[in-house]
């Protein structure tokens, strides 16, 4: 995800994706160059395009995902049963 859809809804929607995924590496705070930016100018451009305050976003955003990630562990093991 790069940092300018990093405060987006796209970008918690790719955060989201990484989440309910298995393998692969995400760097949070890293930009494509892999150079370090600074979080507290993602903050504040998130709260700024909806107004929605950063820890109420990010509390709604661990909700969703974890939400997410015990329907897909469902999945898993409506998957496996019949394999086993």
């Amino acid at each position: 995800m790069s940092s300018s859809a990093a405060g987006t809804d796209q970008g918690w929607e790719d955060l989201a994706a990484f989440a309910n995924t298995r393998g692969g590496t995400l760097f949070v705070g890293v930009d494509d160059n892999g150079e370090i930016f600074d979080a507290d100018d993602l903050v504040a451009e998130a709260q700024q395009e909806d107004d929605e305050p950063f820890g109420e976003k990010k509390g709604r955003v661990v909700a969703q995902v974890r939400k997410q990630q015990a329907q897909a562990a469902k999945r898993d093991a409506a998957m496996a049963a019949p394999l086993a």
